[in-house]
């Protein structure tokens, strides 16, 4: 059994780096490749669409007489489930693995027998020159223990089981027992030695009884093949024997030995597994906390399925808020949602009141009120949710549409009219209430249990309209009007009986800090009064209701009360007045922050060693960088190659009809960032591009080889071939030594142009635009420095439409690839299956290539200072971000570092670099101000294996983005992966009350936009 888990992270390094410019669309086509015994055969049906549903076939043509085949397995070790066809929800690539088994075994009945076991445990272990490696396995009906020894010496037992048709994996940390499910992130990380417990499927026809040696050995043609099956793959080991020993009939002991090769050495192994307690073996799985962390990474919140579109499969988690037949509302503390199962009892014995779950279904539009139907599976969590339950006193449509499907309650309900039927089984019934004169429905569906029903109506027969009722446990739904429902969980007690008086005033805030200039206007406009009655109701007051007595000073510092009073009871508000100096922090920026954390990211567990992460280009003074054009046999270098090349990367505006690389970097960063090189002559490989087509399609099947574990090899880019013969050529006739300005002994950014035109219509093609590094076995020193980060990318680029218009140069592609050069990564989504749909919109020169870069990049590249606030009321102005750098950032638990949770605010105008690209690609064409809701939060060092790798987060297979645009207009439409709209920006007059943090607790601020006009935008902050 070969452990493959060493390899992952060398395959994490390989594809994390790679950063393409453009985003790349679904394929729809997805291919199967068929192995049978180890060997790739030819079946048709050999590839799909999605939505095919078929049977899979049968190899029969390469079936002997007297063989049968053992079924499609999804990985060589023939383990899990028999895959038996494609369904419409198969989206990927197959690779399909079977095995034949000889029927006529007569011969090794014996042996038949005693592989043909039920239940088993052995120890296995692994012997070579330098110890030997120890593990224990049981099996019992599909259930798994693996007990194994760390590196510090400590033993663990983990577990891998099935339930209802999906694996879980348990295992224990700090004294605690976790589970993690099937399809959650890193389960296959995490459970990859438990799969691979022996499959015990060796074709018994292929060993022959050794008498004298009382043991039975794999015969010579079938050794490897054999040996492979039980053990794995493990390119460079060659098999010299495999016997197995028998003990009263039953399985004793196999012992297989085998030479492996590497590139240094040969070593002999030996692999000894031997068995005990055979069919008496027996596992007690431990209880088990769901893991919350992959929990959360795998499913959305409730509150994020309003988002999607119907029609999609979901699978949400929460507790059940309310039951009626086995229908229910689901509840995870964002949000609720009915899951509708209508006639469908299957998972009754499931649907209990407060019972966490775990449900798959379809998302659908009923009364349009979002619910899930088509339930294919709800099985249970062990995960609590935090839900509560809202008071209700405005009963208006407007405002119950708010709360649709969440858990509600009224207090002092008026009775308006009261059921007509009180029939406990098979018709609906209804009663009306009012709070402030305004009338609701309240639904009783014929599906609300009778007993439950029986017991709301013997109340209700002793009410009479105009009593008084407090209801709880409603939730709100929608026929033609929204209304709301009774669950079997409701309950109806007596409302406040007696005259409602006036007992207090409330403040909605009891102190306000604010900066010298703040009005007393303003003071007043941020604080709600509410009256508070005997009867535990409220009221909101209105400016006429109340008096303000207050010893406010305007324009000076200090501590002030402001007295409110209504009716004869008063509450008191205190104000303290501090300088702009003491209420903003404004941090000291020495350098790029993204740059300063990387000495502190990736980590060797060999040598327990933080050895840091390489940056690029350096992204503020005068960089270095060095342009190398390459030419084919044929596809020749024009002429003005070279010119081309030097204006785009170096010229002018008025050159490029733009901006040249140099240009836009100086702009965007507000002159701290002036890149600087040299373009060499073209650079001939000798090759033709049809020699480096056939290079990258060896590249591709060598890397499906070794995502597929057919190898451990992983293969080596086809432009590295390219690079490392540019650089030889040069070698004599540039000191690369100047192209390393930070001087770590890194060249700081090389970018290789070749002449061919691009491929926008393959994946798989080698000629695009991307940035990576070049990783070498041997290191290769020029002028005693290494190539590390590199741009490859066509010439024809240049010659593109920017955003629809015609340029002398277009530089755009460039740009982008020199943002992942600084250390940005991609802002769009790469994968729309894992995490939230879309990016940032698309306006954005790291998200679809057009206008400058936002707050966020800049502020990691150090070339902004924002603002920082985190509970003082201010009111400033702020210049155009695109001219001034000015933004202000509200941060969750500011502690000095950017790398934390926090919305960063600028005002945006469609000038400078936005100007061409304005109207297009989700970059805005008029002016407004702009959030961001960022999570820097940086990442483990151990995860971290590059510096697009820094933060935990990103903006593709992450539960939530690293950055996003807040929507002024609320309608998500980023979320459907749609482009961010002039109507996202929030204008004068515009309020945003609701931001959130992540943990989906409220960020307590509230943003109004006073005043916006050309060149500035005045807002006010409140906590």
């Amino acid at each position: 059994m070969k452990k493959k888990i060493k390899y992952i992270i060398v395959l994490l390094l390989g594809l994390i780096l790679m950063t393409s410019c453009n985003m790349t669309t679904p394929q729809n086509t997805h291919k199967i490749n068929y192995y049978l015994n180890g060997e790739q055969i030819d079946l048709e049906p050999s590839s799909y669409q999605n939505g095919d549903s078929f049977t899979l076939p049968t190899p029969e043509e390469y079936l002997n007489e007297n063989e049968s085949f053992s079924g499609w397995y999804l990985n060589a070790n023939y383990t899990g489930d028999i895959v038996t066809a494609i369904t419409p929800t198969d989206n990927e690539n197959k690779i399909l693995f079977g095995t034949t088994k000889n029927n006529n075994s007569s011969e090794n009945d014996e042996l038949t027998k005693a592989l043909n076991i039920t239940n088993y445990s052995y120890t296995y272990e692994e012997t070579d020159s330098t110890g030997t490696y120890y593990e224990e396995y049981k099996y019992v009906n599909g259930i798994i223990a693996n007990t194994y020894e760390d590196y510090y010496g400590d033993t663990y037992t983990d577990y891998l089981y099935k339930v209802d048709g999906e694996y879980h994996y348990v295992y224990e940390y700090d004294g605690i027992w976790y589970y993690t499910v099937e399809g959650e992130e890193n389960f296959e990380l995490y459970a990859s030695y438990i799969i691979e417990i022996l499959p015990m499927n060796l074709d018994v026809s292929n060993f022959e009884l050794n008498e004298n040696g009382g043991y039975y050995f794999a015969k010579e043609d079938y050794l490897q093949t054999e040996a492979t099956n039980l053990m794995g793959y493990y390119e460079g080991e060659v098999f010299k024997s495999f016997k197995i020993y028998l003990k009263d009939n039953l399985l004793d002991k196999i012992i297989i030995v085998s030479d492996y090769t590497d590139e240094y050495d040969t070593i002999e192994l030996t692999y000894t597994i031997t068995f005990t307690n055979i069919n008496n073996t027996v596992i007690t799985v431990p209880n088990a906390t769901h893991d919350t962390e992959l929990d959360d990474s795998s499913n959305p919140k409730i509150e994020e399925v309003y988002s999607m579109t119907t029609g999609t499969t979901v699978t949400i988690e929460g507790t059940i808020t309310g039951i009626y037949g086995n229908n229910f509302f689901i509840n995870d503390g964002t949000k609720g949602i009915l899951v509708y199962c209508g006639t469908d009892d299957t998972f009754s014995e499931l649907i209990e009141p407060e019972a966490n779950l775990i449900v798959t279904g379809t998302i659908a539009s009923y009364k349009d009120v979002y619910q899930l139907q088509y339930i294919t599976s709800i099985v249970l969590s062990n995960k609590t949710y935090n839900v509560t339950s809202t008071r209700i006193s405005d009963l208006s449509q407007n405002n119950l549409k708010n709360f649709v499907n969440d858990l509600v309650n009224l207090k002092n309900a008026k009775i308006v009219s009261l059921p007509t039927s009180y029939t406990l089984t098979g018709k609906d019934s209804s009663f009306v209430v009012s709070i402030n004169d305004v009338d609701v429905d309240v639904f009783i569906s014929k599906h609300v249990d009778s007993d439950v029903k029986n017991e709301l109506y013997k109340y209700l027969k002793t009410l009479s309209v105009g009593d008084l009722v407090n209801i709880d446990n409603l939730h709100i739904s929608k026929y033609d009007e929204y209304q709301l429902v009774v669950s079997n969980q409701t309950t109806i007690t007596e409302g406040f009986v007696g005259e409602v008086k006036q007992n207090g005033i409330s403040l909605s805030k009891t102190t306000i800090t604010a900066i010298i200039g703040t009005l007393k206007d303003e003071i007043l406009g941020s604080v709600d009064v509410y009256a508070t009655y005997n009867d535990d109701s409220i009221k909101h007051l209105t400016v006429s209701e109340y008096s303000v007595v207050d010893d406010f000073v305007e324009n000076k510092t200090g501590t002030y009360t402001f007295t409110y009073s209504s009716s004869d009871f008063s509450a008191s508000l205190t104000v303290n007045i501090i300088t702009k100096e003491e209420a903003l922090i404004i941090p000291e920026i020495d350098g790029a922050p993204l740059y300063e954390v990387l000495d502190m990211m990736g980590y060797d567990s060999t040598t327990d060693t933080t050895y840091g992460i390489t940056k690029g280009l350096p992204s503020v003074g005068n960089p270095k960088v060095l342009v190398i054009p390459v030419e084919f046999t044929d596809s020749l270098a024009s002429t003005t190659m070279v010119s081309d090349l030097e204006k785009a990367f170096f010229g002018t505006s008025e050159e490029t009809g733009w901006e040249s690389l140099q240009s836009y970097y100086y702009k965007s960063s507000y002159g701290k960032l002036k890149i600087e090189g040299t373009v060499l002559e073209p650079f001939n490989t000798g090759m033709s591009t049809t020699y480096y087509d056939k290079l990258q399609k060896e590249y591709n099947q060598a890397l499906d080889a070794y995502l597929n574990y057919e190898t451990d090899e992983y293969p080596e880019n086809v432009e590295y071939s390219i690079i490392k013969a540019a650089l030889e050529y040069y070698d004599n006739q540039i000191n690369y030594d100047e192209y390393d300005t930070d001087k770590d002994g890194y060249i700081d950014s090389l970018y290789i142009v070749y002449t061919r035109d691009y491929d926008s219509t393959s994946e798989d093609s080698l000629w695009w635009a991307f940035t990576y590094e070049y990783y070498r076995d041997d290191i290769e020193l020029y002028d005693n420095v290494e190539a590390d980060f590199y741009v490859f990318m066509s010439y024809q680029f240049l010659f593109d439409e920017l955003q629809g218009t015609k340029v002398t140069y277009n530089s755009e592609t460039i740009i982008h690839e020199t943002g992942h050069l600084l250390g940005l990564d991609d802002y769009y989504d790469y994968d729309t299956t894992t995490g939230p749909n879309g990016g940032i919109g698309g306006g954005d020169m790291m998200d679809y290539n057009v206008g400058d870069h936002n707050a966020f990049s800049k502020l990691l590249l150090g070339w902004i200072t924002p603002y920082i606030t985190t509970s003082t009321t201010i009111t400033l102005d702020l210049n155009s971000f695109e001219k001034s750098g000015e933004c202000i950032m509200i941060c969750k638990n500011w502690n000095g570092s950017f790398f934390t949770e926090f919305y960063i605010i600028d005002f945006y105008t469609p000038t400078g670099l936005n100007e061409i690209g304005k109207g297009s690609s989700g970059l805005f064409s008029t002016s407004g101000i702009r959030i961001y809701h960022v999570d820097a939060t940086l990442n483990s060092p151990e995860d971290c294996f590059s510096i697009f790798e820094v933060t935990k987060y990103d903006n593709s297979y992450t539960d939530h983005r690293l950055i996003s645009l807040v929507e002024a207009d609320g309608n998500n439409d980023i979320d459907n992966n749609g482009y961010s709209e002039n109507s996202d920006l929030f204008q004068a007059g515009s309020i945003y009350t609701s931001a959130k943090w992540y943990d989906n607790t409220s960020a307590n601020f509230t943003l109004i936009v006073n005043s916006i006009s050309n060149n500035n935008a005045n807002i006010t902050i409140t906590f």
